[in-house]
């Protein structure tokens, strides 16, 4: 009795020790970055932040905010401090950052690039500082971002990439791949009009970008631009019931905000696009009633999916076996979407058609 309980207690012993190790090493991770940061600033501007030094513990340093449970840095505000000096590309190794306020300094340089990889950063505010050069081509890559403040800056070349002018241009792109009849249908699209009083298009309240695309039932023939992925505030994306031909394009994967797509009753053509995998929050995806063949890839987020009427046959890997919490196909027809238990037995290499055609038998 007295080994194994000897044994119990050197296992529980040798975990704590290597957690301490381990939350350590990640604090130091941030320490780091940190210490690095301070070091692009000037001299009197370091002295602000006096505290970040080995005297007091990380997260009580001057505008950090660490997480309850991991004590790790998740988010920096020196706003108004009148700090003066450039950001270090280090900001980019504090891996649990949510939120970035440099906001009302004097900060100059460009924005580093390392800022894309803070995938997690849902708010960024660099505004009133004297940065320059070209917008950050990192800050794309941010995709939980929720706000982003750059204004009061110097910041010129790819400005675009952050206002509606963008979408004005991916649509009037869309348009163009449209037979003469359907652009007809469309003929808001044009700058007599706002571009959030356009047909079929909703924005969003505040910063009027396009989150939602819904041309369902308008009789509209042509092609998917690839320009639609340029939308790239886009969460729903509705094209059902018209006569849209050849294949969805890649581009569509670019669309990391979108949760919904709806492309049924088209005569989309190919393989279903290698890029819809890439769209991280798609909730629903309904590719139904096309022409549709080739395999899903992985689809690791999906609620709903809907594949009847398409050449899918064979055997088909759906993702990597995660899709856990997919529902059986709810469009049958004449009964609308409903809440049915969640399947738990999607696995790879399901028969497509046992599950998403079965009306069709």
């Amino acid at each position: 009795m007295y080994l194994p309980c000897m044994s119990l207690m050197l296992f529980h012993l040798l975990a704590l020790v290597c957690s301490c190790q381990a939350s350590r090493f990640n604090d130091e991770t941030d320490k780091q970055a940190l210490v690095e940061f301070q070091s692009h600033l000037t001299e009197n501007s370091r002295l602000v932040l006096a505290s970040w030094n080995k005297s007091f513990h990380l997260c009580n340093w001057t505008g950090i905010i660490c997480g309850r449970r991991h004590k790790r840095v998740t988010g920096l505000d020196l706003s108004g401090m009148k700090l003066t000096g450039a950001i270090s590309p280090s900001i980019g190794n504090l891996s649990f950052l949510t939120s970035l306020i440099l906001a009302d300094n004097s900060f100059h340089g460009s924005i580093p690039l390392e800022v894309g990889k803070l995938f997690r950063l849902q708010h960024l505010n660099l505004s009133n500082n004297v940065l320059g050069g070209g917008i950050s081509l990192g800050i794309p890559n941010c995709s939980a971002l929720l706000t982003n403040d750059l204004s009061s800056n110097n910041l010129e070349h790819d400005a675009s990439r952050f206002n509606d002018e963008t979408d004005k241009q991916a649509l009037v792109e869309f348009q163009t791949h449209l037979t003469e009849n359907s652009r007809l249908v469309l003929a808001s699209w044009n700058k007599s009009f706002h571009l959030c009083n356009w047909t079929g298009i909703i924005c969003g309240r505040r910063h009027k970008r396009v989150t939602g695309l819904d041309l369902s039932g308008m009789k509209l023939t042509g092609a998917i631009s690839p320009s639609i992925g340029n939308l790239s505030f886009l969460t729903s994306l509705i094209l059902a019931d018209n006569s849209f031909h050849g294949s969805i394009p890649l581009e569509v994967g670019k669309l990391f905000r979108l949760q919904h797509l709806n492309l049924s009753n088209n005569v989309l053509g190919g393989g279903i696009s290698l890029g819809i995998p890439n769209c991280s929050a798609l909730l629903t995806n309904d590719l139904s009633s096309n022409n549709l063949e080739h395999e899903l890839g992985s689809l690791s987020s999906l609620v709903i999916l809907s594949l009847r009427g398409n050449n899918l046959t064979g055997r088909y890997i759906i993702g990597d076996g995660s899709l856990v919490n997919m529902w059986e196909d709810p469009w049958i027809p004449n009964h609308p979407p409903r809440a049915p238990r969640p399947r738990r037995d999607i696995t790879a290499g399901i028969k497509v058609n046992q599950f998403f055609d079965r009306d069709r038998k």
